[in-house]
C-alpha cells in the first residue's frame, strides 16, 4: 500500500464549512470523511485506481470541494443525487466520467450516472482511501 499525495488541494474558505453542509443537507458526515475534507478539500490523489463489488479498476478523479463557489462542490452533487431520489447519499468524490463516489450509512458506494444505481466499494471512507492504488 502506497501513501497518497494530494495535489491541487483548495483550503476551506470558511471555518465550519463541514458543519454548514451538514446543517443545510440534514446529513451527518462520517468522521473519516470530515478528516479527509479538512485536510484535502477538492484535492486530486496521485494514486487513482479502485475496485467496486462488480467492477475492477475504476478511477477517482478528485474530491469534491466544500467551498460553495468552487466548480465541483458537494452542494451541486448533493442536489443531483436528490433529483434522482438518493436523499441519504453524501457525495465526496468524482470519477472522470460523471459518476459520483459517495458515503451511504458510512460505507462507500459508487453511483453510476447512466444506470442511476450504486455498488459497494468499501466499508468506510478510510478503507476506501487505503485501497486506492496506482
Amino acid at each position: 500500500m502506497s501513501k497518497i499525495t494530494w495535489k491541487y488541494v483548495t483550503p476551506l474558505k470558511e471555518k465550519g464549512a463541514v458543519e454548514k453542509y451538514e446543517a443545510r443537507s440534514g446529513l451527518t458526515l462520517p468522521d473519516d470523511l470530515k478528516n479527509l475534507v479538512t485536510n484535502h478539500n477538492g484535492g486530486m490523489p496521485d494514486l487513482c485506481v479502485f475496485d467496486t463489488e462488480r467492477a475492477k479498476e475504476k478511477i477517482i478523479k478528485g474530491l469534491l470541494s466544500f467551498n460553495e463557489d468552487d466548480e465541483e462542490n458537494i452542494y451541486d452533487f448533493t442536489d443531483i443525487l436528490r433529483e434522482y431520489g438518493f436523499q441519504k447519499l453524501i457525495p465526496f468524490a468524482l470519477d472522470p466520467f460523471g459518476n459520483i463516489i459517495c458515503t451511504d450509512n458510512n460505507s462507500v458506494v459508487f453511483w453510476d450516472h447512466e444506470t442511476k444505481e450504486t455498488e459497494h466499494v468499501a466499508d468506510s471512507v478510510a478503507d476506501f482511501i487505503k485501497g486506492i492504488r496506482a
